[in-house]
């Protein structure tokens, strides 16, 4: 599991939320294969997801930025990354409303969570972590 999630200087200080009964469910239903899998697939698609985040904040574009967190909020729900989920969910809502500096702060926020969340999940996968 290789992620683009770029190290925030407050990475080691973020609180990880994560819901390990659900990477326990995905392992009672496939094994250590499926959750390897799964976790390997969000991670590519949380790569890609933040940078989109990323960009859509940098263009003022709020329905993009709706968009991106909703996903990163799907993404993160999947493997029980709840920090994350929640900050995500957080984003959504100012940026639906048209608060894009409030929701771009809190991109920082969400960077450092998922990029911890990340380390706890290669522990847990025995896959190698955020790169």
């Amino acid at each position: 599991m290789t992620c683009e999630a770029a190290p925030s200087d407050q990475a080691d200080k973020v609180r990880v939320d994560l819901d390990h009964s659900i990477i326990d469910e995905l392992r009672v239903l496939g094994g250590n294969e499926l959750v390897d899998e799964i976790v390997s697939l969000v991670c590519e698609d949380m790569s890609r997801s933040v940078g989109l985040l990323d960009r859509a904040l940098v263009d003022d574009d709020a329905s993009s930025v709706v968009r991106f967190a909703h996903t990163i909020s799907g993404l993160c729900a999947n493997i029980g990354a709840v920090g994350v989920v929640e900050v995500a969910k957080e984003i959504e809502k100012l940026a639906s409303t048209g608060d894009l500096s409030a929701a771009y702060v809190l991109n920082d926020q969400l960077v450092a969570r998922w990029y911890r969340a990340n380390e706890v999940l290669a522990t847990e996968t025995g896959l190698s972590g955020p790169g």
